[in-house]
């Protein structure tokens, strides 16, 4: 039986989100990408189900379920990364989705970042954009940015890490990944687009402010309680504007 949106062109399958079968032992790399890739046991405790791998879901949707849809593949640690993709993964001359399950987009949220430092084209290509070949080497598949926000740590929930999703110097760092992601021709979906999320506040999309009304201060990135509000860092204004210049 086919999907009901298989062979529509408008239609992209996500086909596994934030896979993260190793999180627990590699919460911020490097990570098992032969397991990312082709699947097996999870080493994550006696409730951990056997792992399926992006290859086998792929494979299913286009021989059983008879997608044509352009494929996102989320990159390992929750898509945290497309770092290593390249490289040796088990009996696979690389860790890439095999040629003949394409078309397949690689797809990266949320980058993780420890540092201002870090917020450079160097890093990104080292995450993601080496795969487009703007790192000077070939380019073997297209990336994407699916999810991207700027949230301070307030955004972590119990039992779960906290998740550098709040960029350090946001108003340096921001405008300057959002270039990156120009430079290289990779798209971007913003990440709830809600009021103390990516916009300053309540219907104010047009009116975002960038960040904050008062200078940007560090300890906007700083863990407040699961639950408590996070400031309003309003990147909308730079989104916005971002999209526009993509038309």
């Amino acid at each position: 039986r086919h999907l009901s949106y298989a062979r529509d062109p408008g239609v992209i399958l996500d086909i596994f989100n934030e896979a993260r079968a190793d999180d627990c032992t590699s919460q911020h790399g490097p990570y098992d990408l032969a397991l990312w890739r082709n699947g097996g046991p999870g080493p994550c405790g006696p409730r951990q189900p056997d792992y399926l791998g992006m290859e086998t879901v792929a494979a299913h949707l286009r021989a059983s379920d008879g997608a044509q849809n352009l494929l996102w593949v989320e990159g390992p640690g929750a898509a945290t990364t497309l770092a290593g993709l390249t490289g040796g993964c088990g009996t696979s001359p690389a860790c890439l989705i095999s040629a003949n399950l394409g078309p397949v987009v690689y797809s990266i949220h949320h980058p993780y970042l420890a540092s201002a430092a870090q917020a450079s084209p160097a890093t990104w290509s080292t995450q993601f954009g080496y795969l487009t070949g703007h790192a000077g080497g070939p380019a073997v598949a297209p990336v994407v940015a699916g999810e991207w926000t700027n949230i301070d740590a307030g955004n972590a929930t119990p039992g779960h890490p906290v998740r550098a999703y709040c960029w350090p110097d946001a108003p340096r760092t921001v405008p300057a990944f959002l270039r990156y992601l120009q430079s290289i021709g990779a798209g971007m979906s913003a990440y709830q687009l809600s009021a103390g999320r990516l916009l300053k506040g309540p219907g104010q999309w047009t009116l975002t402010t960038n960040y904050t009304d008062d200078p940007w201060a560090g300890a906007f990135c700083a863990y407040h309680g699961y639950g408590a509000l996070p400031p309003l860092l309003g990147a909308g204004a730079d989104i916005l504007a971002w999209f526009r210049q993509q038309d």
